[in-house]
């Protein structure tokens, strides 16, 4: 009865590991897959969202994983410098200063026209810290 029931779980155990391992997408040679361009743009919309957080850790958080996209981050940041929204320009305008160099070069004279002209007393300061932060990491 005992070696029954041991060879029970044992056939449980084997069908529940195969069943969990079939589910798992294969990747081949242990490479890791990418994410298609609209996941990575929702997550960088997210994160760009979270560096507004009244929760520190949070927004602290979301500003590393921005700087760690690096060059990657670059073209949809670059189109939130158009949004309606004053903290979502300023939060892409801290961004891409985090960003910096190269990546961030081509980013610098739309910084530079809105630390002029942005209609957000914030998004200028937050603009014109950017091109400091910018020019001094070159």
């Amino acid at each position: 009865m005992a070696r029954l029931l041991f060879c029970l779980m044992l056939v449980c155990s084997a069908m529940a590991f195969v069943g969990c391992s079939a589910s798992q997408p294969k990747s081949g040679g242990g490479e890791t897959k990418r994410k298609a361009p609209a996941q990575q743009q929702k997550s960088l919309q997210q994160l760009v969202s979270d560096m507004s957080s009244s929760d520190v850790a949070t927004s602290e958080a979301a500003l590393k994983s921005i700087r760690g996209m690096g060059k990657d981050a670059v073209p949809e940041l670059m189109r939130m410098l158009g949004d309606p929204n004053p903290a979502t320009r300023r939060n892409a305008v801290v961004a891409l200063g985090e960003v910096g160099p190269p990546a961030a070069d081509v980013a610098m004279e739309k910084l530079r026209e809105m630390a002029e002209k942005d209609p957000d007393e914030g998004v200028r300061k937050a603009a014109a810290n950017s091109v400091k932060q910018i020019e001094t990491r070159f």
